[in-house]
């Protein structure tokens, strides 16, 4: 034998058409978490690192900076990798992209390791004041700065749920 209840309640029907529709634009959350997600990853450039401290800049590459009158954080020497992060916030329907359009960003991020080739070697010393020779590696250390902390997680998950239960 089954039994069947069915409950019929005007106010739970409004509420669902209600988180229907406000599920159906995200766009105002979206825009406000990208919005936090770009301002906590400039906080990163600031910070040099978080939550973990970058590793510090090689004495070449800060008298290489020196020379050029560069006298900014780690990876601002021109702050244009920072700056295009607020720049490149996309959002679509049910997600948010927040990143660089700076195509060296992604070796600042990674970090590299390459083999000395001879125009390189060159450039190295008259630029750097670094010799290798050819064939030796040249490594540049991972200073990730696309990190997402965990208050932003809070943040966003705190700001999806009010959009969509606001006022209901």
């Amino acid at each position: 034998m089954e039994i069947t209840y069915t409950i019929k309640s005007d106010r739970i029907d409004d509420l669902f058409r209600k988180l229907i529709r406000r599920s159906v634009n995200l766009r105002p959350a979206l825009v406000s978490i990208g919005e936090k997600l770009a301002a906590s990853i400039e906080q990163n450039f600031e910070d040099e690192g978080r939550p973990e401290k970058w590793k510090p800049l090689s004495e070449p590459t800060l008298r290489a900076r020196r020379e050029k009158g560069y006298t900014g954080p780690i990876l601002q020497a021109s702050g244009q990798l920072a700056a295009s992060i607020a720049n490149n916030i996309d959002v679509e329907a049910d997600a948010v992209y927040v990143g660089t359009n700076k195509e060296y960003g992604k070796y600042m991020h990674f970090g590299t390791k390459q083999i000395i080739k001879p125009r390189q070697r060159m450039w190295l010393w008259k630029n750097l004041g670094i010799w290798k020779e050819i064939g030796d590696e040249l490594k540049t250390p991972a200073r990730p700065f696309m990190l997402v902390q965990n208050e932003d997680i809070v943040f966003a998950e705190k700001r999806m749920l009010d959009h969509l239960t606001a006022n209901l």
